[in-house]
C-alpha cells in the first residue's frame, strides 16, 4: 500500500461519502460547495437551505447526516416530506423511530411519517409501493425502532417480498434467521436450495456465512463446503464476502487457520469502508492474532480506529466496541502481548461486564476453546441489554454448530 491504513483513518471525519459524487446535486448546491467548501455549508446549513430547490435541500440534509449533524436534518426534510417526497418521508420514519444518525427519538413523529409510508404502500404506483413496503418491513421488524411489532412486520415484509424482485439469498436469510419475525427454516432452506442450484454467487456467500450459526444448515453440509462457498467472494470482489472469508481463515473454519491471510482480507474489505472489517482489525490490534504492520502503535491511534468503526456503523449505540474503549480509557496504552487483553476481559466478565463476556466468548471460539467460550457466552446472555444478549446468543449458536458440523 502506498499509504498506511492507519494514516488513512486519521482525519476520517473529513471523508464523507456524500461528497464523493457531487454531480448528482443540482447546480446551485454544487456551486455553493465548490465556491465555499463543505465546512461553510455545514456551518451555515439553514442559510444555504433557503437558496436551494427542493431536490437540493434533500441532498443538503444527507450531507448533514453524513457529517454526524443529523439533528439539523429534520428542519430541512419535514417540509419536503409534507409535499410528498418519499425519500424524505422514509428517513424521518426510520430515524425518528431509532434515534440514529443524530436524530432524537420521537415516537409521535415516527408514527406520523410511518403512517404516510403506509398510505403510499396502499397506492397504485408500483415503484413507490415497493419502496414504501421495503421501509415498512424494516421499521416494524427492527427491535430498535419504537414501532417494532411482529404482526405488522410480517404483514409488510410478506407484501414486500411478494412485490419486490429481491434476491433469493436475502429472502432465504430472512426466513432462516432465528432473529427474524419471518423465521421459517423449511421455507428458508427451500429458497437456498433453488438459488444454490442456479449457482448464484451471492446465494453461496450468504449461505456460507449463515451456515456458521444455523444448525439447520450445519445438519446438511460440511465446514469445507461452506468455506468453498465463502471463497466465491474473491471471484465477484464482494466487500462483505471478503471480510467474512477472512473470518473463515481466522477461525480455521473449513480451511487451515491462517491469521495472516485473514488480516490481508480484512484490510482489503476495510479499504472499502466495510465497518465489520474495521471491527476485525481492532481484534487483530488488541488480541494480536497476527503481525499487522499498520496496526495502531499507541492508544490515541487505536481510539481513531475505534471512532472510525463507530462512525461507519448504522447502529446508534455501538455496543461491541465498548471493551476496546474500556481498555484504552483504563490503561492508556495498547496490550503488550497476546494474552493481556484476554485476561482483562475475563476479569471484567467475572465482575459482571456483559460486553466483555460476549467479546471473550467470541475470542475463545476463534482459538478453539469451545467449552470456555460457551461458559462466557452464557454469562453474558443474562444481561438486560437486548443487543448484547443477542450478541452472546449468536456466539452460543456458533459453538453449537462447531460441535455438530462435519469437517
Amino acid at each position: 500500500m502506498t499509504r498506511s491504513f492507519r494514516s488513512r483513518m486519521i482525519g476520517f471525519v473529513a471523508v464523507v461519502a456524500a461528497l464523493a459524487s457531487l454531480d448528482v446535486y443540482a447546480a446551485s448546491l454544487r456551486e455553493i460547495l465548490d465556491k465555499n467548501g463543505r465546512d461553510y455549508v455545514l456551518a451555515n446549513a439553514k442559510t444555504v437551505a433557503t437558496q436551494l430547490e427542493d431536490r437540493d435541500k434533500y441532498f443538503l440534509a444527507r450531507i448533514l447526516i453524513g457529517n454526524l449533524r443529523g439533528s439539523e436534518a429534520p428542519d430541512i426534510l419535514i417540509p419536503l416530506a409534507q409535499k410528498g417526497d418519499l425519500p424524505s418521508i422514509r428517513i424521518l420514519a426510520v430515524n425518528f423511530g431509532t434515534g440514529k444518525e443524530g436524530f432524537k427519538t420521537n415516537k409521535s413523529q415516527a408514527t406520523l411519517w410511518t403512517a404516510r409510508l403506509e398510505k403510499v404502500a396502499s397506492g397504485a404506483d408500483e415503484k413507490q409501493r415497493m419502496s414504501a413496503l421495503s421501509a415498512l418491513c424494516e421499521i416494524y421488524k427492527d427491535w430498535n425502532h419504537v414501532l417494532y411489532g411482529k404482526e405488522m412486520a410480517v404483514k409488510y415484509c410478506e407484501a414486500y417480498y411478494g412485490l419486490a424482485d429481491a434476491s433469493r439469498s436475502t429472502q432465504a436469510y430472512t426466513y432462516l434467521s432465528p432473529e427474524s419475525v419471518l423465521y421459517d427454516p423449511a421455507r428458508g432452506i427451500s429458497i437456498y436450495d433453488k438459488c444454490l442450484a442456479e449457482g448464484d454467487a451471492y446465494c453461496k456467500m450468504n449461505y456460507a456465512w449463515q451456515g456458521q450459526q444455523s444448525m439447520d444448515i450445519a445438519r446438511r453440509t460440511t465446514k469445507r463446503q461452506l468455506f468453498e462457498y465463502a471463497s466465491v467472494a474473491l471471484d465477484v470482489n464482494s466487500t462483505g464476502g471478503i471480510n467474512n472469508l477472512g473470518v473463515f481463515y481466522l477461525e480455521g473454519f473449513g480451511t487451515p487457520r491462517d491469521p495472516s491471510k485473514a488480516l490481508e482480507l480484512f484490510e482489503k474489505a476495510a479499504r472499502q469502508n466495510k465497518d465489520h472489517a474495521l471491527y476485525n482489525l481492532l481484534q487483530m490490534t488488541f488480541f494480536r492474532y497476527a503481525d499487522w504492520k499498520d496496526a495502531p502503535k499507541v492508544a490515541d491511534e487505536a481510539m481513531v480506529l475505534i471512532s472510525y468503526y463507530d462512525y461507519l456503523s448504522p447502529e446508534a449505540d455501538r455496543f461491541d466496541s465498548v471493551p476496546f474503549k474500556e481498555w484504552v480509557f483504563s490503561k492508556g496504552r495498547l496490550p503488550a502481548n497476546d494474552s493481556e487483553f484476554q485476561d482483562f476481559l475475563k476479569e471484567r466478565a467475572k465482575a459482571g461486564s456483559d460486553t466483555s463476556a460476549c467479546m471473550l466468548a467470541g475470542h475463545l471460539l476463534k482459538t478453539g476453546n469451545l467449552g470456555e467460550s460457551l461458559q462466557f457466552a452464557e454469562m453474558g446472555r443474562r444481561t438486560k441489554n437486548i443487543k448484547v444478549k443477542r450478541w452472546c446468543e449468536r456466539e452460543i449458536a456458533r459453538v453449537d454448530v462447531l460441535n455438530s458440523i462435519k469437517p
